[in-house]
Parts: C-alpha cells; sequence; structure tokens
C-alpha cells in the first residue's frame, strides 16, 4: 500500500511545484496488479436510469433527440422574459475569460531564465519573444503554451514550467465576464435552437433535449442544486394547441407509471410560458 504524506507534499509544492510534481512521480508503483477486471454488474446512478428511461420514450412517441448548447447568450433571457431578465439572470452562472497580457522579458527576468537555463541565448530569447506574441494574438492555444515552449526553445518541461513562473503577469490574471450565462432552464435554447431548424424540416417538429442545468441557488439542499439534469420537450407546427401538449405529457407521465394525471392553472407564469393563456402544470 502507498503511503503518502501529504503534508510534506504540499510543502514540497509550495516551494517548487515543478520538482514535486517530477518527484512524487517515484511514489506510485507501475509494475504489478492489484486489481482483476472481469465483466460484472455494475451500480448504476439513479438520475441516470431514469433519464435513460425518459429518453427512450420520448423517442417512442416519434421525438427527435438533440444535444442542446449549455451556454446561453445573456440577450436570448432579455429576449425571452422582457422586464423580468435581471431577476432571471440573478440565479444564471456568469462565464468569464482570462485575458491574454502583454509578456514583456525585462533583464531581470531574463537574469532568472537563464539562471535556471544556463545556455538560453540570445536567439531563444528573440523566440521567446515571438511566442509570446503569438499567445497574446490567440495564435497558440493556451493548452498548448508549454508544449510550444518545449519544441521550439529546446528546453525540458520542467524547465518551461518554471520559465512560465517567472512571469506575474500570469499568476495575476483576473478573470474578465462576458455576456454568457450557463442554462439555467433547458427552455432559453428551444428559441433559437427552433428558429434554425424551422426552414431544415417539415412542420411539425418534435424535438427533446436530457441534460444538465445550473443554477446559482441561494441554498443547497435535495430539492436545490447548484447542477441537476433536466428533460424538455419542443414541438413547433402551424395548428398546435395546449391540449396537444397536455396530451403528450399526460402520455409520457403514463408511461413512467403515473396513472391519474391532473391539470391545474397557474396563476403566475414566466414570460416565455404563454402570451395570453395560462401554463399548465401537472401534480
Amino acid at each position: 500500500m502507498v503511503v503518502f504524506d501529504v503534508k510534506k507534499i504540499r510543502e514540497m509544492a509550495e516551494k517548487d511545484f515543478e520538482k514535486a510534481w517530477l518527484e512524487t512521480a517515484k511514489l506510485l508503483k507501475l509494475k504489478g496488479r492489484s486489481l482483476q477486471w472481469v465483466k460484472s454488474e455494475g451500480k448504476r446512478h439513479p438520475v441516470m436510469e431514469l433519464a435513460s428511461k425518459l429518453r427512450e420514450i420520448l423517442l417512442s412517441f416519434g421525438l427527435e433527440e438533440v444535444l442542446n448548447p449549455s451556454i446561453v447568450v445573456e440577450s436570448e433571457i432579455y429576449k425571452q422574459y422582457g422586464p423580468e431578465a435581471p431577476i432571471i439572470l440573478d440565479r444564471c452562472f456568469y462565464l468569464a475569460e482570462l485575458p491574454r497580457p502583454d509578456l514583456g522579458i525585462d533583464q531581470k527576468t531574463l537574469a532568472k531564465i537563464r539562471e535556471t537555463i544556463p545556455n538560453f541565448t540570445d536567439e531563444k530569447v528573440e523566440e521567446l519573444r515571438k511566442i509570446f506574441r503569438a499567445y497574446k494574438e490567440g495564435k497558440i492555444d493556451s493548452g498548448e503554451l508549454t508544449e510550444e515552449l518545449v519544441e521550439r526553445l529546446k528546453v525540458k518541461p520542467g524547465e518551461a514550467t518554471t520559465l512560465l513562473s517567472f512571469f506575474p503577469e500570469l499568476v495575476r490574471l483576473e478573470p474578465k465576464p462576458l455576456r454568457q450565462v450557463l442554462r439555467s432552464h433547458m427552455t432559453s435554447l428551444w428559441f433559437p435552437v427552433m428558429a434554425a431548424l424551422q426552414d431544415k424540416r417539415p412542420l411539425p417538429i418534435k424535438v427533446f433535449s436530457i441534460g444538465p442545468k445550473f443554477r446559482r441557488e441561494q441554498r443547497l439542499d435535495s430539492l436545490h442544486l447548484y447542477e441537476s439534469y433536466v428533460a424538455s420537450i419542443a414541438i413547433m407546427g402551424e395548428e398546435l394547441t395546449l391540449e396537444d401538449g397536455s396530451a403528450l405529457t399526460k402520455a409520457v407521465l403514463e408511461e413512467l407509471g403515473f396513472k391519474e394525471v391532473r391539470f391545474e392553472t397557474k396563476k403566475v407564469t414566466s414570460k416565455y410560458y404563454a402570451h395570453r393563456e395560462p401554463k399548465w402544470r401537472f401534480s
């Protein structure tokens, strides 16, 4: 059994992260087997089991499965909710990006680099400037920056990581908010998705999507989670009625085992549900 001295590893990482990362690799046993992999029945998660069952039911009613995006442009929420949008956005998680900084190489930083990498020539300094310029312009992906340093500067991976640590601009990066949010409900995606489909498929268009939604709840408990799963249906047609929707809802619920379904009028609804008619819900 491998025993890790967590306190010691943390102290090593604070002093020299790259060195700690390399040395702790020696703690892992690479040869031998401790588990035998044989086919057996695993344990299924009830949420995924329900999602799988719902998926098969909706497919059996002739609906087409789509994968809705998880990211919504803020303007879509305003289109759907109007003046109510800021209240809805209050429960959304906004996305942010880290702006890429201008990385200059002053003499003090260059001295640190050459102390770590003695053969860091003037040619490599100029190549490093080119790499940083391309990174700033988005020509090099952030996930490939270390690889670019290794390949173009002919340095070791550990040296590339240490080199980056000499630039505090990278450490002090502050997220910049975007006008995009994670979906707090699947409905917010159906409007742009159906708009894109309306000229490509014959009516009626019948689609569904099952996936996670994200909500910035004020409290967390069994009924209020940052992330949960939702199954959502969207149907587009010229002569659709409220009864069409309630009939499908009842049929799906019966397939799930709810033999008695009651619809009630909800007095107050969010704006995207209906224009002049009340929203219906089952219980």
